[in-house]
């Protein structure tokens, strides 16, 4: 056993310069660590493993679903993303489990890895998920689809009773945007291409927002501005994540996933979710020549505070022209229910 990995498997996060430092010995005892899946540091082994030669880490994440700990057998399924459409028939195999965490889990790692010609597969494996992870199937297959401008695959618009507005003289702050710095967006490049949903991202088209202290970075699909964002009214696309930096700007992990539609009357439909598939904000766009003008609100959901954007997208980027988050839950949210203690 090394030390360095001794620390890095006892850190929440590896650090890329510490990987960068490998050396023959601490590569064995990586590997060591990983095979055994009856080892407490196993699946942070595995997550290690997968940032240094990604394909590597495949055997010993398919000895941890074997092992049938439904917990680390999801931690294992997110840690392969690195290895991209290498992870897909692991993932594959975990998406009809009898586990609706394992399966769950599968599918979030496929709408990271997989590319339009995996949809049959997918579709045959969804036949055969178990019911409580069928929404979580049906949301991997439209990130895809839509990713690559498939139709059929469409993710639905929320009833306009669930928009939320920001009520005439509502405590609100302003969302701060501003451009990507370059540390920042070299945390969010730095991630494999799979983790970043297959997008091109360039520092360009990311703006980093700010609300309630908290870093973000809405990353637009660079390929969308080349080709125009009037391709935008030819089929649905993945326009953009949203990347969440952590307190100390040292990580980043995709909060959100930026969809639209075109609405068949010259303009388009957006909706963001969270990876889940939980539909968050939604909105729509108007087309003025080669600019589309868009507004997004938040969907009503417990919890949920009112956020209003406003923004003008041209083959240039997003130049937001009004970001604002109430300060306090609405009202108008549906209540969470408390649960019953049957046992009570």
């Amino acid at each position: 056993m090394t030390e360095r990995i001794d620390r890095l498997v006892a850190a929440k996060e590896a650090i890329p310069a510490a990987l960068l430092a490998f050396d023959l010995d601490d590569l064995d005892d990586l590997r060591a660590r990983a095979a055994d899946p009856g080892r407490a540091d196993c699946v942070r082994a595995i997550e290690i493993l997968a940032q240094v030669v990604p394909v590597e880490a495949l055997a010993p994440a398919a000895a941890v679903l074997a092992a049938g700990d439904p917990g680390r057998a999801a931690a294992a399924l997110d840690a392969i993303v690195p290895a991209d459409e290498a992870a897909i028939p692991l993932a594959l195999a975990a998406a009809v489990a009898q586990d609706e965490v394992v399966a769950r889990a599968a599918w979030l790692t496929l709408q990271q890895v997989g590319r339009s010609a995996a949809l049959p597969a997918l579709a045959t494996a969804a036949l055969a998920t178990v019911p409580d992870a069928q929404p979580q199937a049906a949301f991997a297959q439209s990130v895809i689809a839509c990713r690559a401008g498939l139709t059929g695959y469409e993710l639905a618009d929320p009833t306009p009773d669930r928009i939320l507005d920001l009520a005439p003289g509502e405590d609100a702050r302003v969302i701060e945007i501003s451009p990507a710095t370059d540390p920042d967006f070299a945390i969010l490049s730095g991630m494999f291409t799979p983790q970043t949903y297959l997008l091109a991202l360039t520092q360009a088209a990311t703006k980093t927002m700010t609300c309630a202290g908290v870093d973000m970075l809405l990353a637009l699909d660079s390929n969308v501005l080349l080709a125009g964002p009037s391709t935008l009214l030819q089929g649905p696309s993945l326009l953009a994540i949203v990347g969440v930096l952590d307190p100390f700007h040292v990580t980043c992990s995709v909060g959100l996933l930026v969809f639209t539609r075109p609405d068949g009357a010259g303009g388009i439909r957006v909706t963001v979710h969270d990876p889940g598939g939980t539909v968050i904000y939604a909105g729509a766009g108007a087309t003025s020549g080669d600019a589309i003008t868009l507004e997004v609100r938040t969907v009503a959901s417990p919890g949920a505070a009112t956020v209003a954007i406003k923004g003008v997208l041209t083959s240039a980027g997003l130049e937001m022209t009004d970001a604002r988050s109430a300060t306090r839950v609405s009202p108008l949210t549906p209540k969470t229910e408390p649960s019953t203690d049957l046992d009570g």
